[in-house]
């Protein structure tokens, strides 16, 4: 065996290592590089699924300056684009830089127009009637999984930087089929999630990024206090007391938020019903999402029940806010007349567009406007 040459001086072992990691670290990039590729080939240049940052009390608002065709689970592409704030724009041509908006729309993904172009919204649908031949500017504080409660940093965050002209109307959306368990139960599963300026970028910009999410989704599940979408733990889990608690919690929330927000002339709160409220029958398109027969069944015989606990936190909540001084729109009654097959999505709690103006005629129930 030929001893090696004294002569030659061997890398030392920090020089391997580094020699190493640098080719895993290559490896790496090509991988998520060509994994990346290949997702943009299938999605064909429309993201699977909307994007969401987090501000530091874990609540989500949407990224920034963003702008991309959305495929949501049903219909056509949507073309979604952010102002500087995060708030979602009308048109996206218009400056992203801060404008004097006169309808400011708050809420959640009702409120954000689930699946819609934005033209589609109550919010602008609001803002049009408003405006006559010259639609009015709209701007939607709204994202997936907010709550009046978590809203509000956003708000505060937004008129720190706003105009100081006050908007024409705030429309603050309570959803209570989603809002009330969120409020309940979600801050016991909020988490800071691990390297979080780096999984935020990954999640605006890498389709990638948002197959594993849904992936992972998919094969682990929801968090424990999640349920298949339809039900409301949060009607079962407390007592009629603690409902009505529940219902005084919830208002203190919307007068927090709506103190939050740029001032306006009006504040209207729209108070929107879970989709079994209207129609009992909604809640069978959930079954392909519980896990057995008996599963769904539990559940969809306590509907009659969850219906009457959500009405009465419903009316308790109108009751208080208009007490407090604020304006509220209840859409219930417009909401059933009509077909709700029509009104509410077929795999989703989310309102459609046909029933996005009665939303907004139920606004301007509210505002005793011809």
């Amino acid at each position: 065996m030929t001893a090696a040459d004294p002569t030659i001086r061997q890398p030392s072992r920090t020089r391997r290592w580094i020699v190493a990691l640098a080719g895993y670290a290559a490896i790496a990039v090509v991988t998520f590089l060509f994994l990346e590729g290949a997702s943009r080939l299938l999605h064909g240049g429309r993201r699977p699924m909307l994007p969401y940052v987090t501000d530091a009390a874990e609540g989500p608002r949407m990224p920034r300056r963003f702008d991309a065709d959305i495929q949501f689970a049903r219909g056509e592409p949507v073309r979604v684009c952010t102002d500087d704030y995060g708030l979602r724009m009308a048109r996206c041509d218009e400056p992203t830089a801060l404008q004097p908006t006169v309808v400011l729309s708050v809420g959640d993904s009702q409120a954000f127009g689930w699946g819609l172009a934005f033209e589609h919204t109550y919010a602008a649908l609001v803002a049009q009637r408003l405006g006559g031949d010259a639609p009015v500017a709209v701007r939607s504080m709204a994202a997936a999984g907010s709550d009046v409660e978590t809203l509000a940093a956003w708000a505060a965050d937004y008129r720190a930087q706003s105009m100081p002209v006050p908007h024409a109307l705030n429309l603050i959306a309570v959803n209570i089929g989603n809002d009330l368990d969120e409020m309940y139960f979600g801050r016991m599963s909020a988490r800071v999630p691990n390297a979080k300026p780096l999984s935020e970028w990954l999640t605006t910009h890498s389709y990638f990024m948002l197959d594993f999410a849904f992936a992972k989704r998919v094969l682990f599940g929801q968090s424990e206090w999640q349920l298949p979408p339809g039900a409301n733990p949060v009607l079962f889990a407390l007592n009629a007391g603690e409902r009505d608690r529940l219902a005084r919690a919830c208002a203190d929330a919307v007068e927090r938020l709506a103190a939050a927000l740029p001032p306006a002339t009006r504040t209207v709160v729209l108070i929107l019903p879970a989709d079994y409220q209207i129609a009992a029958g909604e809640f069978d398109k959930y079954r392909p999402f519980y896990d057995s027969p008996a599963q769904f069944d539990g559940w969809r015989n306590r509907i009659a029940a969850a219906a009457s606990a959500l009405d009465r936190i419903g009316g308790q909540l109108a009751e208080d806010l208009r007490a407090r001084g604020y304006t509220v729109a209840v859409p219930d009654a417009r909401l059933r007349s009509a077909d709700p097959a029509r009104v509410f999505d077929r795999q989703s709690h989310h309102i459609t567009a046909a029933g996005q103006q009665l939303l907004a005629d139920s606004v301007f129930d509210a505002l005793g406007a011809p």
